[in-house]
């Protein structure tokens, strides 16, 4: 019978335990599964690292844009950047971001190339009342009856 012997754990064994990889080594099937094991395990903490990174980059991006087109909402004053958005004054703000193919962070790049004219800041709130129904509930708030 065949055998080699392992480079990892230098115990002879059948050539029904090698493993075929792309650099040839004589490896066996539980040293190669210890070390995707491993290997699985630290790529999680490097995942997280770059989930981490990227996440600070786009609240970074984000801050920059809200900050440049005033930092709270034009209608009601929030101010907490998780509440607000970036709003097309003039509507049709859905129809633009396919055009452009932009969406998420892509947007906010977009608007931080050249800082376009025509955004304001909102609020959720805020935003989707102006979407849905074109008058803010703020806004008729302060119309006398």
């Amino acid at each position: 019978m065949d055998t080699f012997v392992c480079y990892k754990c230098h115990e002879t064994k059948p050539l029904t335990e090698k493993v075929k990889l792309a650099i040839p080594r004589n490896l066996c099937r539980l040293c190669q599964n210890a070390y995707q094991r491993a290997r699985r395990a630290g790529s999680a903490d490097v995942r997280q690292k770059c989930r981490d990174v990227t996440r600070r980059r786009y609240f970074e991006v984000k801050m920059e844009v809200l900050m440049h087109y005033g930092g709270c909402c034009a209608c009601c004053g929030e101010s907490e950047p998780q509440f607000l958005a970036i709003d097309h004054i003039n509507g049709g703000g859905s129809k633009h971001r396919k055009e452009l193919r932009k969406f998420g962070t892509g947007f906010y790049y977009y608007l931080r190339k050249d800082w376009p004219s025509g955004y304001q800041v909102l609020c959720h709130n805020c935003n989707w009342a102006t979407g849905c129904n074109r008058i803010c509930p703020h806004v008729q708030q302060l119309k006398p009856a």
